[in-house]
């Protein structure tokens, strides 16, 4: 298996609900995929996998009249839900009572138990642990570019480079740089 294959493999895996939260097929509009899949491309589906994915997680893409109706390609500020997250977190609502993790109750205990899940399966991803990185989490981009830019290392007669194409917040850490004395 070439490494793009086994890339792709273990984020198919990474990205499969747990069990407990898949919904029985019934929930899913049952939409067979396009008869225009050749062989070809659907080695590029890895055996239809990603179809198959693209159905069951985001049925709001298909509809009766139309096998695909919608293709979203506006990822900017966010992406379209996935069925599974849904169902997962719908079922977490109704059963948990999350809170501050900075407080001393159970609630509070949930949350700091989940967020140390969640951080301990990104870094298990990315195969490392905490003891070798932190990973911190933030609202959205423009607060994790902040965030760096606030912790980079800049001095007076430096230069901040940043691309023609870059994320609008980068373009805002002028701003910063320029009140540390770079240019």
């Amino acid at each position: 298996m070439s490494p793009p294959s086994a890339a792709i493999h273990r984020l198919l895996s990474f990205l499969s609900p747990p069990p407990s939260h898949e919904a029985p097929t019934e929930q899913i509009p049952d939409t067979p995929p396009p008869d225009s899949l050749t062989a070809e491309a659907d080695d590029c589906d890895y055996g239809g996998k990603l179809e198959a994915l693209r159905h069951r997680e985001y049925p709001q893409l298909y509809n009766a009249s139309s096998v695909l109706a919608t293709a979203f390609l506006d990822h900017a500020g966010s992406t379209l839900y996935a069925a599974s997250y849904v169902r997962a977190q719908a079922e977490e609502m109704l059963t948990t009572i999350p809170a501050n993790p900075h407080s001393n109750h159970p609630g509070s205990q949930w949350t700091r138990d989940k967020i140390e899940q969640v951080r301990d399966r990104l870094l298990g991803f990315f195969g490392t642990t905490s003891r070798d990185y932190a990973l911190v989490f933030t609202a959205n981009a423009t607060a994790a570019i902040r965030l760096a830019g606030e912790l980079t290392p800049m001095s007076k007669g430096g230069t901040f480079c940043y691309t023609s194409s870059a994320h609008t917040s980068v373009v805002g850490l002028r701003g910063i740089a320029a009140e540390l004395g770079a240019a």
